[in-house]
């Protein structure tokens, strides 16, 4: 899997509320492009999530009832688009669902991040909260997990692109 990450330098509006059909990087001498339907994608995005005052790294917006969830999606959401803001990255753990309604009320695409094991995983069964990349089963599980989340996104209108791990 190519991460696309060299998306800097690249420009156009993808028009809001039509769903990307195909998402591609393009190289030529000037280095590299993400291309949205054939076309240039300028990505101006950010790292975006909802935890209230008072809560930690615990809460999840996404296990809240539907119309808590609408209603901050339509606050936040609104914001960023006034911002100019067309993408944002998602953990794997946001559900399809409020990545395509995010694309289609308002446009922005998701960047969807399996982490990878970068804070611990589950192996064979059990929580190892220091991720050995050089174990054969960590590999393997690992694998599996962002395979599945691959899966879990792969049709869903919105995803931008897949980011693996985090600050690594």
């Amino acid at each position: 899997i190519r991460l696309i990450l060299t998306t800097v330098g690249c420009a156009l509006t993808v028009s809001a509320w039509a769903a990307p059909q195909q998402v591609t990087d393009y190289e030529d001498d000037a280095g590299y492009q993400l291309h949205v339907d054939g076309e240039p994608y300028f990505v101006r995005g950010m790292n975006w999530g909802y935890m209230p005052i008072g809560e930690n790294y615990r809460y999840s917006l996404w296990d809240r009832d539907d119309a808590f969830v609408e209603a901050v999606l339509r606050r936040e959401m609104g914001l960023l688009k006034a911002a100019g803001v067309n993408s944002i990255r998602q953990y794997d753990d946001i559900p399809p669902r409020w990545v395509e309604w995010i694309w289609e009320n308002y446009g922005i695409s998701t960047m969807i991040n399996p982490l990878v094991g970068r804070y611990g995983a589950e192996i064979d069964g059990r929580w190892v909260p220091n991720t050995d990349y050089s174990d054969e089963a960590t590999r393997a599980a690992l694998k599996e997990q962002t395979l599945a989340s691959i899966e879990r996104y792969k049709d869903t209108p919105g995803v931008l692109l897949w980011l693996l791990a985090n600050e690594t």
